[in-house]
């Protein structure tokens, strides 16, 4: 019985933390970000941009992939200030996950069981799952921008000032396409990976602002 749940559960999560199939377009020369003055003034204004969204709501896919697994799932992703909620359906509807977080607690809800709550998203999800994923710095990535801390690597956009990769916490993030909503480049298509996994995000719709 629990290994039945832990397995659906696996499935689910790591399907929802891997954001499906990576970019096939060309994507301009990058940049390191001492590089150009005037593409790090791009990047300085695209920062600024970004870090005054804190209220928004993404759908999209999301796959994942370890050496012995590979799963992918749809997303939905709501972010109100440091609250938020994640969904992720199975495939063929196999049933769906829900993360809700709000900086103190996290609780994780699989559809015909109790809900788990932790203080700890990382912690949580890796005594559940078996799997290790950068639950808490997910929303700087899926925006486009450096999750507060040490960042090991940045490569800039040359002709936008966007990140086009980013290397942090033991984890490369790759950018490979965007999208412009409101005069604000969005990621679109997201490659996050380390040793042990690699997740890639397709991000088809974004919402900005509170949740109607």
């Amino acid at each position: 019985m629990l290994k039945s749940r832990l397995d659906f559960c696996d499935r689910l999560v790591v399907a929802g933390l891997l954001l499906i199939l990576a970019a096939c377009s060309t994507v301009p020369k990058s940049t390191d970000v001492d590089a150009s003055n005037n593409t790090n003034a791009l990047w300085l204004q695209h920062r600024q941009q970004i870090e005054n969204i804190s209220q928004w709501r993404i759908k999209g896919r999301a796959a994942l992939r370890s050496d012995s697994d590979s799963w992918s799932a749809a997303l939905t992703w709501q972010q109100n200030d440091e609250t938020y909620q994640v969904r992720l359906a199975g495939p063929f509807g196999q049933g769906a996950i829900t993360i809700e977080g709000d900086g103190d607690s996290v609780s994780v809800h699989i559809a015909g069981q109790p809900a788990v709550v932790a203080s700890d998203a990382e912690l949580l999800l890796s005594q559940q799952l078996g799997w290790t994923v950068p639950v808490s710095l997910l929303p700087y990535w899926l925006r486009g921008v450096p999750a507060p801390g040490q960042v090991d690597a940045m490569a800039l956009n040359e002709s936008s000032g966007v990140l086009d990769q980013l290397i942090q916490n033991g984890w490369q993030v790759d950018y490979s396409a965007y999208r412009t909503l409101g005069g604000v480049n969005l990621p679109r298509k997201i490659q996050i990976e380390n040793d042990s996994l690699r997740l890639k995000l397709v991000l088809d719709r974004w919402n900005l602002g509170k949740e109607q």
